[in-house]
Protein backbone atom coordinates (compact mmCIF):
# COMPACT_ATOMS: atom_id res chain seq x y z
CA UNK A 1 0.00 0.00 0.00
CA UNK A 2 2.59 2.49 0.68
CA UNK A 3 3.85 2.11 -3.16
CA UNK A 4 0.59 4.33 -3.61
CA UNK A 5 0.66 6.21 -0.92
CA UNK A 6 3.80 7.59 -2.77
CA UNK A 7 1.45 7.95 -5.83
CA UNK A 8 -0.49 9.99 -3.96
CA UNK A 9 1.78 12.03 -2.15
CA UNK A 10 -0.41 15.45 -2.07
CA UNK A 11 -3.71 14.20 -0.95
CA UNK A 12 -2.31 12.04 1.62
CA UNK A 13 -0.45 15.33 3.27
CA UNK A 14 -3.47 17.26 2.89
CA UNK A 15 -5.59 14.18 4.59
CA UNK A 16 -3.04 13.92 7.49
CA UNK A 17 -2.90 17.90 8.25
CA UNK A 18 -6.80 17.96 8.11
CA UNK A 19 -7.44 14.81 9.88
CA UNK A 20 -4.93 16.32 12.85
CA UNK A 21 -6.80 19.26 13.18
CA UNK A 22 -10.21 17.38 12.63
CA UNK A 23 -8.96 15.48 16.69
CA UNK A 24 -7.84 19.18 17.66
CA UNK A 25 -11.50 20.15 17.25
CA UNK A 26 -13.29 17.39 18.90
CA UNK A 27 -11.10 17.38 21.73
CA UNK A 28 -11.71 21.25 22.09
CA UNK A 29 -15.17 20.31 23.11
CA UNK A 30 -14.25 19.40 26.78
CA UNK A 31 -12.69 23.14 26.84
CA UNK A 32 -15.21 24.92 25.86
CA UNK A 33 -17.83 22.51 28.27
CA UNK A 34 -14.88 23.64 31.31
CA UNK A 35 -15.21 27.27 30.32
CA UNK A 36 -19.02 27.20 30.29
CA UNK A 37 -19.35 24.93 33.25
CA UNK A 38 -16.96 27.20 35.73
CA UNK A 39 -17.95 30.65 34.56
CA UNK A 40 -21.66 29.00 35.44
CA UNK A 41 -20.67 27.58 38.86
CA UNK A 42 -19.17 31.47 39.58
CA UNK A 43 -21.36 33.41 38.21
CA UNK A 44 -19.02 35.15 36.50
CA UNK A 45 -22.13 36.57 34.25
CA UNK A 46 -19.22 39.27 32.34
CA UNK A 47 -17.10 36.18 31.01
CA UNK A 48 -19.91 34.23 29.61
CA UNK A 49 -21.27 35.99 27.00
CA UNK A 50 -17.71 35.99 25.08
CA UNK A 51 -17.46 32.58 25.98
CA UNK A 52 -21.11 32.02 24.44
CA UNK A 53 -19.67 33.48 21.24
CA UNK A 54 -16.36 31.43 21.52
CA UNK A 55 -18.67 28.51 21.33
CA UNK A 56 -20.32 29.81 18.17
CA UNK A 57 -17.34 30.07 16.37
CA UNK A 58 -15.79 26.69 17.88
CA UNK A 59 -19.16 25.11 16.26
CA UNK A 60 -18.61 26.94 12.62
CA UNK A 61 -15.10 25.67 13.04
CA UNK A 62 -15.88 22.69 14.15
CA UNK A 63 -18.30 22.02 11.54
CA UNK A 64 -16.18 22.50 8.76
CA UNK A 65 -13.57 20.27 9.88
CA UNK A 66 -15.67 17.85 10.10
CA UNK A 67 -16.94 18.69 6.45
CA UNK A 68 -13.44 18.92 5.55
CA UNK A 69 -12.04 15.61 7.29
CA UNK A 70 -14.80 13.63 5.39
CA UNK A 71 -13.57 15.37 1.41
CA UNK A 72 -9.66 14.96 2.23
CA UNK A 73 -10.32 11.01 3.52
CA UNK A 74 -12.91 10.33 0.10
CA UNK A 75 -9.96 12.44 -2.34
CA UNK A 76 -6.99 9.95 -0.89
CA UNK A 77 -9.51 6.97 -0.87
CA UNK A 78 -10.33 7.69 -4.85
CA UNK A 79 -6.64 8.56 -5.85
CA UNK A 80 -5.67 5.22 -4.22
CA UNK A 81 -7.87 3.92 -5.92
CA UNK A 82 -7.38 4.92 -9.01
CA UNK A 83 -3.71 4.09 -9.06
CA UNK A 84 -4.62 0.47 -7.54
CA UNK A 85 -7.38 -0.05 -10.89
CA UNK A 86 -4.78 1.45 -13.01
CA UNK A 87 -2.05 -0.89 -11.59
CA UNK A 88 -4.20 -4.24 -12.16
CA UNK A 89 -5.66 -3.48 -15.60
CA UNK A 90 -1.95 -3.04 -16.56
CA UNK A 91 -0.86 -6.51 -14.87
CA UNK A 92 -3.85 -8.28 -16.63
CA UNK A 93 -2.90 -6.38 -19.77
CA UNK A 94 0.26 -8.06 -19.87
CA UNK A 95 -0.75 -11.70 -19.52
CA UNK A 96 -0.65 -13.81 -22.04
CA UNK A 97 -4.21 -14.95 -23.68
CA UNK A 98 -4.13 -18.13 -21.97
CA UNK A 99 -3.06 -16.65 -18.51
CA UNK A 100 -5.77 -14.92 -18.78
CA UNK A 101 -8.30 -17.38 -19.53
CA UNK A 102 -7.03 -19.63 -16.73
CA UNK A 103 -8.82 -17.94 -14.36
CA UNK A 104 -11.32 -16.43 -17.00
CA UNK A 105 -13.44 -13.17 -17.79
CA UNK A 106 -15.92 -13.98 -14.37
CA UNK A 107 -12.91 -14.37 -11.99
CA UNK A 108 -11.37 -10.71 -13.19
CA UNK A 109 -14.68 -8.80 -13.44
CA UNK A 110 -15.80 -10.16 -9.99
CA UNK A 111 -12.25 -8.81 -8.72
CA UNK A 112 -12.85 -5.26 -10.16
CA UNK A 113 -16.02 -4.91 -8.47
CA UNK A 114 -16.89 -6.90 -5.33
CA UNK A 115 -13.12 -6.80 -4.50
CA UNK A 116 -12.00 -3.80 -5.34
CA UNK A 117 -15.10 -2.24 -3.87
CA UNK A 118 -13.79 -4.86 -0.56
CA UNK A 119 -10.70 -3.01 -0.78
CA UNK A 120 -12.26 0.70 -1.07
CA UNK A 121 -14.56 0.49 2.17
CA UNK A 122 -13.57 -2.15 4.22
CA UNK A 123 -9.25 -1.79 4.12
CA UNK A 124 -8.52 1.28 2.50
CA UNK A 125 -11.24 3.85 4.43
CA UNK A 126 -10.96 1.66 7.46
CA UNK A 127 -7.30 2.45 7.79
CA UNK A 128 -7.90 6.21 7.42
CA UNK A 129 -10.79 5.87 10.64
CA UNK A 130 -8.52 4.01 12.45
CA UNK A 131 -6.04 6.85 11.48
CA UNK A 132 -8.57 9.36 12.52
CA UNK A 133 -9.30 7.64 16.13
CA UNK A 134 -5.14 7.67 16.90
CA UNK A 135 -5.28 11.23 16.95
CA UNK A 136 -8.35 11.72 18.79
CA UNK A 137 -6.86 9.19 21.25
CA UNK A 138 -3.65 10.39 21.69
CA UNK A 139 -5.42 14.09 22.33
CA UNK A 140 -7.85 12.96 24.55
CA UNK A 141 -6.14 10.72 26.96
CA UNK A 142 -3.21 13.00 27.06
CA UNK A 143 -5.83 16.14 27.91
CA UNK A 144 -7.59 13.97 30.36
CA UNK A 145 -3.76 12.62 32.27
CA UNK A 146 -3.10 16.08 32.46
CA UNK A 147 -6.37 17.93 34.29
CA UNK A 148 -6.10 15.17 36.90
CA UNK A 149 -4.33 11.67 36.50
CA UNK A 150 -6.06 9.64 38.56
CA UNK A 151 -9.48 10.57 38.11
CA UNK A 152 -8.98 10.68 34.37
CA UNK A 153 -7.99 6.73 34.57
CA UNK A 154 -10.53 5.40 36.60
CA UNK A 155 -13.14 7.65 34.43
CA UNK A 156 -11.33 6.11 31.61
CA UNK A 157 -11.84 2.50 32.75
CA UNK A 158 -15.22 2.79 33.32
CA UNK A 159 -15.95 3.86 30.09
CA UNK A 160 -14.33 1.01 28.90
CA UNK A 161 -16.29 -1.87 30.10
CA UNK A 162 -18.72 -1.97 27.48
CA UNK A 163 -16.08 -2.35 24.74
CA UNK A 164 -15.70 -6.11 26.12
CA UNK A 165 -18.93 -7.18 25.08
CA UNK A 166 -18.03 -7.47 21.24
CA UNK A 167 -15.30 -9.68 21.97
CA UNK A 168 -17.76 -12.28 23.99
CA UNK A 169 -20.56 -11.91 21.43
CA UNK A 170 -18.60 -11.82 18.35
CA UNK A 171 -19.13 -15.94 18.43
CA UNK A 172 -22.49 -16.25 19.39
CA UNK A 173 -24.04 -13.51 17.01
CA UNK A 174 -21.53 -15.04 14.26
CA UNK A 175 -22.72 -18.82 15.03
CA UNK A 176 -26.79 -17.51 14.41
CA UNK A 177 -25.91 -15.30 11.59
CA UNK A 178 -23.70 -18.45 9.77
CA UNK A 179 -27.18 -20.79 10.56
CA UNK A 180 -29.39 -18.55 9.04
CA UNK A 181 -26.71 -18.42 6.03
CA UNK A 182 -26.62 -22.28 5.52
CA UNK A 183 -30.49 -22.56 6.14
CA UNK A 184 -31.37 -19.95 3.42
CA UNK A 185 -28.72 -21.23 1.05
CA UNK A 186 -30.84 -24.46 1.62
CA UNK A 187 -34.30 -22.88 0.64
CA UNK A 188 -33.31 -21.22 -2.35
CA UNK A 189 -31.61 -23.94 -3.46
CA UNK A 190 -34.68 -25.87 -3.15
CA UNK A 191 -36.53 -23.25 -4.37
CA UNK A 192 -34.33 -23.12 -7.86
CA UNK A 193 -34.81 -26.67 -8.29
CA UNK A 194 -38.82 -25.90 -8.49
CA UNK A 195 -38.46 -23.06 -10.99
CA UNK A 196 -35.58 -25.11 -12.89
CA UNK A 197 -38.18 -27.89 -13.29
CA UNK A 198 -41.75 -26.11 -13.56
CA UNK A 199 -42.51 -28.06 -16.85
CA UNK A 200 -41.63 -31.70 -15.22
CA UNK A 201 -43.72 -30.82 -11.99
CA UNK A 202 -46.51 -29.41 -13.95
CA UNK A 203 -47.05 -32.30 -16.38
CA UNK A 204 -46.64 -34.82 -13.80
CA UNK A 205 -48.45 -32.53 -11.22
CA UNK A 206 -46.59 -33.38 -7.87
CA UNK A 207 -45.99 -29.70 -6.97
CA UNK A 208 -47.49 -30.46 -3.64
CA UNK A 209 -45.04 -33.14 -3.09
CA UNK A 210 -41.97 -31.01 -3.89
CA UNK A 211 -43.96 -27.80 -2.01
CA UNK A 212 -43.70 -30.05 1.27
CA UNK A 213 -39.77 -30.07 1.42
CA UNK A 214 -39.50 -26.47 0.57
CA UNK A 215 -42.28 -25.71 3.15
CA UNK A 216 -39.93 -27.63 5.95
CA UNK A 217 -37.21 -25.31 5.36
CA UNK A 218 -39.42 -22.26 4.84
CA UNK A 219 -39.95 -23.23 8.48
CA UNK A 220 -36.36 -23.68 9.27
CA UNK A 221 -36.06 -20.17 7.77
CA UNK A 222 -38.09 -18.81 10.20
CA UNK A 223 -36.96 -20.23 13.29
CA UNK A 224 -33.32 -19.08 12.16
CA UNK A 225 -34.14 -15.37 11.78
CA UNK A 226 -36.05 -15.33 14.99
CA UNK A 227 -33.19 -16.91 16.76
CA UNK A 228 -30.82 -14.14 15.12
CA UNK A 229 -33.08 -11.27 16.08
CA UNK A 230 -33.17 -12.86 19.76
CA UNK A 231 -29.92 -13.25 19.79
CA UNK A 232 -29.01 -9.57 18.81
CA UNK A 233 -31.40 -8.09 20.95
CA UNK A 234 -30.11 -10.29 23.93
CA UNK A 235 -26.21 -8.56 22.87
CA UNK A 236 -28.14 -5.11 22.95
CA UNK A 237 -30.19 -5.46 26.03
CA UNK A 238 -26.55 -6.10 27.39
CA UNK A 239 -24.76 -3.20 25.93
CA UNK A 240 -27.58 -1.09 26.78
CA UNK A 241 -27.72 -2.24 30.96
CA UNK A 242 -23.86 -1.87 30.79
CA UNK A 243 -23.94 2.28 29.11
CA UNK A 244 -26.38 2.77 31.70
CA UNK A 245 -24.28 1.39 34.01
CA UNK A 246 -21.55 3.59 32.88
CA UNK A 247 -23.97 6.53 32.53
CA UNK A 248 -24.87 6.46 36.23
CA UNK A 249 -21.91 5.22 38.18
CA UNK A 250 -19.78 8.16 35.86
CA UNK A 251 -22.11 10.51 37.83
CA UNK A 252 -21.39 8.40 40.86
CA UNK A 253 -17.90 8.69 40.54
CA UNK A 254 -17.83 11.80 39.51
CA UNK A 255 -19.36 13.43 42.19
CA UNK A 256 -17.81 11.62 45.19
CA UNK A 257 -14.52 13.53 43.95
CA UNK A 258 -16.13 16.66 43.72
CA UNK A 259 -17.52 16.63 47.39
CA UNK A 260 -14.48 15.17 48.12
CA UNK A 261 -12.23 18.75 46.62
CA UNK A 262 -10.48 16.61 44.31
CA UNK A 263 -11.64 17.84 41.26
CA UNK A 264 -13.98 20.94 40.60
CA UNK A 265 -17.15 20.54 39.00
CA UNK A 266 -15.80 22.30 36.01
CA UNK A 267 -13.15 19.70 35.61
CA UNK A 268 -15.78 16.66 36.22
CA UNK A 269 -17.34 17.59 33.33
CA UNK A 270 -14.36 18.09 31.40
CA UNK A 271 -13.13 14.49 32.33
CA UNK A 272 -16.18 12.90 31.32
CA UNK A 273 -16.50 14.43 28.11
CA UNK A 274 -12.43 13.79 27.35
CA UNK A 275 -12.91 10.49 28.66
CA UNK A 276 -15.54 9.44 25.54
CA UNK A 277 -13.15 11.06 23.25
CA UNK A 278 -10.40 7.86 25.06
CA UNK A 279 -12.69 5.43 25.14
CA UNK A 280 -15.20 5.37 22.01
CA UNK A 281 -12.00 5.89 19.50
CA UNK A 282 -11.02 2.39 21.06
CA UNK A 283 -13.92 0.91 20.26
CA UNK A 284 -13.83 2.81 16.70
CA UNK A 285 -10.20 1.56 16.42
CA UNK A 286 -11.17 -2.30 17.07
CA UNK A 287 -13.92 -2.29 14.57
CA UNK A 288 -12.24 -1.15 11.93
CA UNK A 289 -8.77 -3.26 12.65
CA UNK A 290 -11.32 -6.29 12.08
CA UNK A 291 -12.55 -4.93 9.16
CA UNK A 292 -8.93 -4.46 7.99
CA UNK A 293 -7.52 -8.05 8.97
CA UNK A 294 -10.95 -9.67 7.63
CA UNK A 295 -10.18 -7.38 3.90
CA UNK A 296 -6.55 -8.00 3.92
CA UNK A 297 -6.78 -11.40 2.53
CA UNK A 298 -8.74 -9.67 -0.21
CA UNK A 299 -6.30 -7.09 -0.95
CA UNK A 300 -3.77 -9.36 -0.78
CA UNK A 301 -5.36 -11.89 -3.89
CA UNK A 302 -5.77 -8.75 -5.64
CA UNK A 303 -1.89 -7.18 -5.08
CA UNK A 304 -0.88 -10.94 -6.16
CA UNK A 305 -2.25 -10.42 -9.27
CA UNK A 306 -0.86 -6.77 -9.63
CA UNK A 307 2.53 -7.88 -8.36
CA UNK A 308 2.83 -10.40 -11.61
CA UNK A 309 3.06 -7.91 -13.82
CA UNK A 310 4.84 -9.19 -17.18
CA UNK A 311 7.96 -7.37 -18.47
CA UNK A 312 6.83 -6.37 -21.83
CA UNK A 313 8.55 -8.08 -24.67
CA UNK A 314 10.63 -6.76 -26.94
CA UNK A 315 8.78 -6.74 -30.20
CA UNK A 316 10.60 -8.56 -33.32
CA UNK A 317 10.43 -6.39 -36.33
CA UNK A 318 11.50 -9.47 -38.94
CA UNK A 319 8.56 -11.31 -40.68
CA UNK A 320 7.55 -14.77 -39.73
CA UNK A 321 8.39 -16.91 -42.77
CA UNK A 322 7.08 -20.19 -41.59
CA UNK A 323 5.20 -21.76 -38.40
CA UNK A 324 6.40 -25.06 -37.49
CA UNK A 325 4.92 -27.67 -35.68
CA UNK A 326 6.89 -30.50 -34.49
CA UNK A 327 5.90 -33.79 -32.42
CA UNK A 328 2.85 -31.07 -31.62
CA UNK A 329 0.52 -32.36 -29.04
CA UNK A 330 -2.55 -30.35 -27.32
CA UNK A 331 -4.51 -31.37 -24.62
CA UNK A 332 -7.63 -29.68 -23.59
CA UNK A 333 -10.30 -30.15 -21.33
CA UNK A 334 -8.89 -33.44 -20.32
CA UNK A 335 -8.78 -34.93 -24.14
CA UNK A 336 -6.82 -35.19 -26.83
CA UNK A 337 -6.76 -33.02 -29.47
CA UNK A 338 -3.50 -33.23 -31.45
CA UNK A 339 -0.89 -36.01 -30.86
CA UNK A 340 2.22 -35.85 -31.95
CA UNK A 341 1.51 -33.31 -35.44
CA UNK A 342 4.40 -32.47 -37.58
CA UNK A 343 3.70 -29.72 -39.89
CA UNK A 344 4.90 -26.69 -41.84
CA UNK A 345 3.22 -23.30 -43.04
CA UNK A 346 4.56 -20.94 -45.20
CA UNK A 347 4.23 -17.12 -45.93
CA UNK A 348 2.51 -16.25 -49.02
CA UNK A 349 0.62 -19.83 -48.75
CA UNK A 350 -3.35 -19.65 -48.09
CA UNK A 351 -4.47 -23.16 -46.12
CA UNK A 352 -8.17 -24.22 -45.55
CA UNK A 353 -8.64 -25.85 -42.40
CA UNK A 354 -11.71 -28.44 -42.65
CA UNK A 355 -12.74 -31.02 -39.84
CA UNK A 356 -15.82 -32.54 -38.46
CA UNK A 357 -17.08 -30.07 -35.56
CA UNK A 358 -15.39 -30.47 -32.14
CA UNK A 359 -12.14 -31.84 -34.49
CA UNK A 360 -9.89 -29.30 -33.11
CA UNK A 361 -9.99 -26.85 -36.03
CA UNK A 362 -10.47 -23.88 -33.00
CA UNK A 363 -8.30 -25.51 -30.80
CA UNK A 364 -5.38 -25.32 -33.32
CA UNK A 365 -6.28 -21.85 -34.11
CA UNK A 366 -6.19 -20.77 -30.90
CA UNK A 367 -2.75 -22.58 -30.14
CA UNK A 368 -1.10 -20.02 -32.90
CA UNK A 369 -2.61 -16.20 -30.65
CA UNK A 370 -1.25 -18.45 -27.27
CA UNK A 371 -5.07 -18.81 -26.49
CA UNK A 372 -4.43 -22.39 -26.03
CA UNK A 373 -1.32 -23.89 -24.15
CA UNK A 374 1.15 -25.72 -25.76
CA UNK A 375 4.43 -27.58 -25.23
CA UNK A 376 7.40 -24.37 -25.68
CA UNK A 377 9.35 -26.39 -28.52
CA UNK A 378 6.57 -27.98 -30.40
CA UNK A 379 5.40 -24.67 -32.05
CA UNK A 380 8.31 -22.73 -33.49
CA UNK A 381 8.41 -19.41 -35.46
CA UNK A 382 10.75 -19.17 -38.21
CA UNK A 383 11.44 -15.29 -39.15
CA UNK A 384 13.34 -13.64 -41.85
CA UNK A 385 16.30 -12.96 -40.04
CA UNK A 386 16.93 -16.54 -39.34
CA UNK A 387 15.34 -16.60 -35.65
CA UNK A 388 13.83 -19.34 -34.69
CA UNK A 389 10.86 -18.47 -31.83
CA UNK A 390 9.27 -21.13 -29.64
CA UNK A 391 5.26 -20.68 -28.42
CA UNK A 392 7.04 -19.17 -25.14
CA UNK A 393 8.39 -15.91 -26.93
CA UNK A 394 4.58 -15.65 -28.80
CA UNK A 395 4.27 -11.77 -27.23
CA UNK A 396 7.63 -10.62 -29.47
CA UNK A 397 5.51 -11.60 -32.54
CA UNK A 398 2.00 -11.27 -31.41
CA UNK A 399 1.95 -8.14 -33.33
CA UNK A 400 2.03 -9.92 -36.61
CA UNK A 401 -1.13 -11.93 -36.61
CA UNK A 402 -4.83 -11.10 -37.05
CA UNK A 403 -7.62 -13.57 -35.86
CA UNK A 404 -11.26 -13.32 -36.89
CA UNK A 405 -12.96 -15.89 -33.91
CA UNK A 406 -16.62 -16.61 -34.18
CA UNK A 407 -17.59 -13.90 -31.83
CA UNK A 408 -17.20 -10.08 -32.66
CA UNK A 409 -16.08 -7.49 -30.93
CA UNK A 410 -18.22 -4.55 -30.59
CA UNK A 411 -17.17 -1.69 -28.49
CA UNK A 412 -18.89 1.72 -27.19
CA UNK A 413 -16.95 3.87 -29.81
CA UNK A 414 -17.69 4.71 -33.30
CA UNK A 415 -17.91 2.78 -36.58
CA UNK A 416 -14.41 4.11 -37.27
CA UNK A 417 -12.88 3.67 -33.87
CA UNK A 418 -14.66 0.03 -33.73
CA UNK A 419 -12.35 -0.86 -36.77
CA UNK A 420 -9.26 1.11 -36.36
CA UNK A 421 -8.72 0.15 -32.34
CA UNK A 422 -8.41 3.56 -31.75
CA UNK A 423 -5.28 3.95 -33.71
CA UNK A 424 -4.91 6.97 -35.96
CA UNK A 425 -7.26 6.16 -39.03
CA UNK A 426 -7.37 8.58 -42.56
CA UNK A 427 -11.09 9.64 -43.29
CA UNK A 428 -10.04 8.49 -46.94
CA UNK A 429 -8.79 5.22 -45.38
CA UNK A 430 -11.62 4.62 -43.30
CA UNK A 431 -14.37 5.26 -46.14
CA UNK A 432 -11.85 2.78 -48.26
CA UNK A 433 -12.13 0.26 -45.81
CA UNK A 434 -15.83 0.83 -45.57
CA UNK A 435 -16.15 0.74 -49.22
CA UNK A 436 -14.03 -2.78 -49.58
CA UNK A 437 -16.00 -4.87 -46.75
CA UNK A 438 -19.55 -3.70 -47.85
CA UNK A 439 -20.11 -1.13 -45.03
CA UNK A 440 -20.46 2.54 -47.61
CA UNK A 441 -23.86 3.14 -46.07
CA UNK A 442 -22.58 3.15 -42.62
CA UNK A 443 -19.07 4.93 -43.19
CA UNK A 444 -21.44 8.65 -43.03
CA UNK A 445 -23.40 7.60 -39.65
CA UNK A 446 -22.77 9.07 -36.56
CA UNK A 447 -19.53 9.18 -35.14
CA UNK A 448 -20.85 7.99 -31.57
CA UNK A 449 -21.54 4.09 -30.55
CA UNK A 450 -25.53 4.21 -31.26
CA UNK A 451 -28.20 1.63 -32.16
CA UNK A 452 -26.80 1.00 -35.54
CA UNK A 453 -23.64 -0.79 -34.10
CA UNK A 454 -25.35 -2.28 -30.97
CA UNK A 455 -28.14 -4.10 -32.84
CA UNK A 456 -25.78 -5.05 -35.44
CA UNK A 457 -26.45 -8.36 -37.36
CA UNK A 458 -23.70 -11.45 -37.41
CA UNK A 459 -23.31 -10.35 -40.98
CA UNK A 460 -22.69 -6.47 -40.59
CA UNK A 461 -20.60 -7.47 -37.34
CA UNK A 462 -18.41 -10.36 -39.71
CA UNK A 463 -18.06 -6.89 -42.26
CA UNK A 464 -16.61 -5.08 -38.94
CA UNK A 465 -14.46 -7.94 -38.85
CA UNK A 466 -12.95 -7.71 -41.94
CA UNK A 467 -12.02 -4.35 -42.34
CA UNK A 468 -10.33 -4.39 -38.62
CA UNK A 469 -7.96 -6.88 -40.29
CA UNK A 470 -7.34 -5.00 -43.19
CA UNK A 471 -6.75 -2.33 -41.17
CA UNK A 472 -4.06 -3.89 -39.42
CA UNK A 473 -2.85 -5.55 -42.49
CA UNK A 474 -0.66 -8.28 -40.84
CA UNK A 475 1.29 -11.04 -41.98
CA UNK A 476 -0.37 -13.70 -40.24
CA UNK A 477 -4.18 -14.34 -40.66
CA UNK A 478 -6.27 -16.58 -39.28
CA UNK A 479 -10.03 -17.27 -39.36
CA UNK A 480 -12.36 -19.63 -37.40
CA UNK A 481 -15.23 -20.34 -39.28
CA UNK A 482 -16.10 -16.69 -39.75
CA UNK A 483 -19.23 -17.53 -42.16
CA UNK A 484 -20.91 -19.69 -39.78
CA UNK A 485 -24.63 -18.23 -39.41
CA UNK A 486 -24.35 -16.10 -42.17
CA UNK A 487 -26.72 -15.57 -44.72
CA UNK A 488 -25.37 -16.27 -48.42
CA UNK A 489 -24.92 -12.78 -49.63
CA UNK A 490 -22.64 -11.65 -46.48
CA UNK A 491 -20.89 -15.24 -46.92
CA UNK A 492 -19.71 -14.37 -50.45
CA UNK A 493 -18.56 -10.96 -49.13
CA UNK A 494 -16.42 -12.30 -46.57
CA UNK A 495 -15.08 -14.86 -49.13
CA UNK A 496 -14.45 -11.94 -51.65
CA UNK A 497 -12.39 -10.33 -49.07
CA UNK A 498 -10.23 -13.14 -48.16
CA UNK A 499 -10.06 -13.89 -52.34
CA UNK A 500 -7.91 -10.97 -52.09
CA UNK A 501 -5.56 -10.93 -49.55
CA UNK A 502 -2.35 -11.58 -51.14
CA UNK A 503 1.67 -12.32 -50.01
CA UNK A 504 -0.09 -13.54 -46.42
CA UNK A 505 0.10 -16.64 -44.21
CA UNK A 506 -3.73 -17.28 -43.92
CA UNK A 507 -5.25 -20.26 -42.06
CA UNK A 508 -8.98 -20.56 -42.69
CA UNK A 509 -11.11 -22.82 -41.24
CA UNK A 510 -14.86 -23.53 -42.43
CA UNK A 511 -17.30 -26.00 -42.82
CA UNK A 512 -19.00 -24.31 -45.94
CA UNK A 513 -17.07 -23.95 -49.32
CA UNK A 514 -18.00 -23.78 -52.59
CA UNK A 515 -15.63 -25.05 -55.77
CA UNK A 516 -14.80 -21.64 -56.91
CA UNK A 517 -13.63 -20.78 -53.16
CA UNK A 518 -11.51 -23.81 -52.20
CA UNK A 519 -9.08 -23.21 -55.77
CA UNK A 520 -8.23 -19.64 -54.13
CA UNK A 521 -6.29 -21.97 -51.31
CA UNK A 522 -2.68 -23.48 -51.83
CA UNK A 523 -3.57 -26.24 -49.50
CA UNK A 524 -6.10 -27.99 -47.36
CA UNK A 525 -5.46 -28.94 -43.94
CA UNK A 526 -8.22 -31.66 -42.96
CA UNK A 527 -8.49 -32.83 -39.49
CA UNK A 528 -8.44 -36.69 -38.80
CA UNK A 529 -8.36 -38.23 -35.42
CA UNK A 530 -5.79 -35.89 -34.08
CA UNK A 531 -3.92 -35.63 -36.92
CA UNK A 532 -3.45 -33.27 -40.08
CA UNK A 533 -3.48 -34.46 -43.37
CA UNK A 534 -1.96 -31.54 -45.96
CA UNK A 535 -2.57 -31.88 -49.47
CA UNK A 536 -2.86 -29.68 -52.64
CA UNK A 537 -6.21 -28.08 -52.97
CA UNK A 538 -8.09 -29.55 -56.09
CA UNK A 539 -11.99 -30.19 -56.34
CA UNK A 540 -11.79 -33.70 -56.05
CA UNK A 541 -10.66 -33.24 -52.58
CA UNK A 542 -13.79 -31.94 -51.18
CA UNK A 543 -17.32 -33.56 -50.61
CA UNK A 544 -19.96 -30.77 -51.14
Amino acid sequence: MYRYIRKSMKPFIAFSFVSMLGAVSVVFMAYIINLLVETITEGKFENFIWIAVLSFVYVLIDSYLDYAVDVVNERLTQELMYHIREDLLESIESQSIVEFEKLGRDYYLNMYTKDLETIESDYIKELLSMYNDVWVFILGFVSAIVISPLFAILMIGLSSLPFALPYFSRKILGNAKLNLSQINEKYLSLLTEIFDSFTTLKVYDVFPLFNKRLRSKSRDLVEAKVYVTHTNKFVYAISYGLRMFVNVFSWVLGGYFVLNHSVTLAVFFTIKQLTQYVAYPIQGFGASYTEVVAAKSVKDKVFEIIDQRNIEAVKEESNIQKIIFEDFSVNFDEKLIFQQLNLQLEKGKKYLLIGESGSGKSTFLKSLIGSIPVENHSLKFQLENGKLLDSSELEKISHQISYIGQETSIFQLSLKENISLQNSITDSEFHALCKQVGLEKWADQSTEFDSILSTASGGEKRRIDLARLLFFDREILLFDEPTAGLDAQNRMKVEEVVSHLENKLIVYSTHQYDEEFMQQFDYCLEIQDGSIVMRETSVNDFVL
